[in-house]
C-alpha cells in the first residue's frame, strides 16, 4: 500500500494507493475522490472554489513505481515518485530464481 500526504497552505491531501489498484484522496481527512487504476488515473475535486486534480501514472526509469502530481487550479504545487529500485528489483528476482533452482536439487 502506498500513502503520500501533500500540504497545500492549510490543506492536508493524503493520497491512498492498495495492491489491488484503488486509489482514495482524501481532503483534511475526507474523502473527495476514489477511482480504480492499474497504471494511473485523474482524480479531480473542488473545495472553496478551488480546483485540484491529483494525477498518478505508472513509470519505469531509475526506478519502478507511481508518479503522483499534485496540481491547484492548473498550476503544479508538488511531485512525488514512489517505488522500488529496479537495481533492487532484479537482485531479488535473481536472489529468488536461485532459491528455487536450490530447491529443485535437493527435492
Amino acid at each position: 500500500m502506498t500513502t503520500l500526504d501533500f500540504t497545500v497552505g492549510e490543506a492536508a491531501i493524503t493520497f491512498y494507493n492498495n495492491d489491488w489498484g484503488k486509489e482514495t484522496v482524501t481532503y483534511n481527512g475526507k474523502v473527495v475522490s476514489e477511482k480504480t487504476s492499474i497504471f494511473g488515473t485523474r482524480h479531480e475535486f473542488t473545495v472553496d472554489n478551488d480546483t485540484y486534480e491529483l494525477i498518478t501514472s505508472f513509470v519505469i526509469n531509475s526506478t519502478i513505481g507511481l508518479k503522483t502530481q499534485l496540481r491547484k487550479n492548473g498550476r503544479l504545487q508538488e511531485e512525488k515518485t514512489s517505488g522500488q529500485s529496479l537495481l533492487h528489483l532484479v537482485i531479488g528476482i535473481a536472489a529468488l530464481a536461485i532459491v528455487i533452482e536450490v530447491f529443485r536439487a535437493l527435492f
